[in-house]
C-alpha cells in the first residue's frame, strides 16, 4: 500500500488516502486481509481513539482501492530516532509507552482487536509529542462479533517483532493480544538502545532467535527492567496492556 495527503475540494480539508493496487486482491488471503482491517478500522472509528485515524470512507476504481482517512502531521518513530542527536528523553520515552498502553488496552478491551503489527514505523509522533498508531492491515479481531475473523495460530507481523508464541508456536498453538505487548516491549527497546535485543533470521524455513547483552547504560534501572518485563518470554509472565498501564501509571508518577 501506499499512503498521500489530499486535499477535498469540497471542505478544502486535508486527508490521509492510503491505497492498494486491486491486483493485490488476486489472493483471497489478501482480500480477506483487507476486508478486516476495513472493518477493524470502522469499529475502532466509532469509538473515537485520540490516538488511532478515524476511516472516513472507502471508494475504489479499476486500479485501486482506497482508504480515506484523518490526516496527521508527524513522523514513524523510526525516522524520529534517526533524527534524535544522542538518546531520546527519557521523559518522552515513558510518555510513547503510556500513550501506546493507553492505546492497546483500548483496542484490546474496547474493540476487541489486536493489531499484530507493532514497530517503531508504525507508530507516529508530532510536534507536540503526539502519539498515532496506524498500519492496521494485519489486524485481527479477538472475539467473534460477526465479524470476518483470521485464524488465532495464524503467522503475522514483521519477524523482528514478533512474539515468540507466533514465531516458534506450532499450528494447534493460539496466541492472545499480548503478542501486541511483546512488540511494544520491543519497539520501545529499540528506541532506547537503536538495537534490538535479540537477532531473529531464518534459516531453512525455520526461525531462531538470539539474544543480545542487554544495555541498561542510558536510562534509569526501572525503566529498563518494566520494558524488559513487556517482551518477556513466558507470555503467563508478561503483562497485559492494562496490567502495564496500572504499573507505569503507578511506579513514574514523578
Amino acid at each position: 500500500s501506499e499512503t498521500f495527503k489530499y486535499k477535498l475540494k469540497s471542505n478544502n480539508l486535508f486527508y490521509a488516502v492510503k491505497r492498494y493496487p486491486q491486483d493485490a486482491f488476486l489472493s483471497s488471503e489478501r482480500e480477506i486481509d483487507f476486508q478486516r482491517e476495513k472493518s477493524a478500522l470502522f469499529d475502532i472509528s466509532k469509538k473515537n481513539s485520540p490516538n488511532i485515524p478515524k476511516l472516513f470512507n472507502t471508494f475504489e476504481d479499476s486500479s485501486y482501492r482506497y482508504l480515506l482517512m484523518e490526516y496527521y502531521e508527524g513522523q514513524n518513530l523510526e525516522s524520529y530516532l534517526q533524527a534524535t542527536k544522542g538518546n531520546i528523553d527519557e521523559k518522552i520515552i515513558i510518555h510513547i509507552l503510556k500513550e501506546m498502553l493507553k492505546t492497546l488496552s483500548f483496542l484490546h478491551n474496547d474493540c476487541h482487536i489486536m493489531h499484530r503489527n507493532i514497530k517503531p514505523s508504525n507508530i507516529i509522533i508530532d510536534k507536540n509529542n503526539n502519539i498515532k498508531l496506524v498500519g492496521f492491515s494485519l489486524a485481527a479481531y479477538l472475539r467473534n462479533k460477526n465479524k470476518m475473523l483470521v485464524s488465532r495460530n495464524s503467522f503475522k507481523g514483521q519477524i523482528k517483532y514478533t512474539a515468540p508464541e507466533i514465531l516458534f508456536g506450532t499450528q494447534v498453538d493460539t496466541y492472545d493480544a499480548k503478542v501486541d505487548v511483546f512488540s511494544l516491549g520491543y519497539s520501545i527497546y529499540y528506541l532506547m538502545n537503536k538495537e534490538l535485543p535479540s537477532d531473529t533470521k531464518v534459516m531453512n524455513s525455520y526461525f531462531s532467535r538470539e539474544n543480545k547483552p542487554l544495555k541498561t547504560n542510558n536510562y534509569s534501572p526501572g525503566l529498563v527492567k518494566f520494558v524488559e518485563s513487556l517482551f518477556s518470554n513466558d507470555k503467563s509472565k508478561r503483562p497485559s496492556a492494562s496490567e502495564a498501564l496500572k504499573i507505569l501509571e503507578n511506579d513514574f508518577k514523578k
